[in-house]
Formats: structure tokens, C-alpha cells, sequence
């Protein structure tokens, strides 16, 4: 958030750095802070884990069917090894 900070400084007021800067960021931290923070901080946390639930449901159904591919190959190789020792 502080590199945003200072690209909006630095594109309106190329870059002052005064001390009523530092203070405006102060409060406006501590105004966050006291006020909204835990409750974005929940937000996020539920959309972090919708999204990384999106993506192993993605991942597991593309992997599925090379998943499926390697078990018969599996059993494949198994069953073939298997009955040249029976012999």
C-alpha cells in the first residue's frame, strides 16, 4: 500500500515528501486500522479460499483423466510382469 502511496505522491505533487504527508498517512493507517481492517481481513480470507478451492477442483479435473491413464498402465504393467513370473 505504500508504493501506491508514493506513486500518487509522486504524480500529483512530484514527490514532496513534507511533514503533513507523513501524518495524513498516519491517521489514515490508524483510521484503517480501527475501523475496517478485521473486517477486509475476513473478506480476503474467504475470497483466498474460494479461489485456491476453484483451482484444485480445476487441477483435479483436468488431471483426472492422466490420472486415470497411469492406473491402467499400472495395472497393465503389474499384471504382465505377474504372469511371465506364474510361468
Amino acid at each position: 500500500m505504500s508504493i501506491v502511496a508514493f506513486i500518487f505522491m509522486l504524480k500529483t505533487n512530484n514527490l514532496n515528501l513534507r511533514y503533513y504527508s507523513f501524518i495524513g498517512m498516519l491517521f489514515g493507517f490508524i483510521i484503517y486500522s480501527l475501523s475496517i481492517s478485521k473486517y477486509l481481513y475476513n473478506l480476503l480470507n474467504i475470497i483466498l479460499y474460494v479461489i485456491i478451492k476453484l483451482i484444485r477442483i480445476v487441477f483435479r479435473t483436468i488431471s483426472y483423466p492422466f490420472r486415470i491413464i497411469i492406473l491402467v498402465l499400472k495395472n497393465l504393467v503389474y499384471l504382465t510382469f505377474n504372469f511371465r513370473r506364474k510361468i
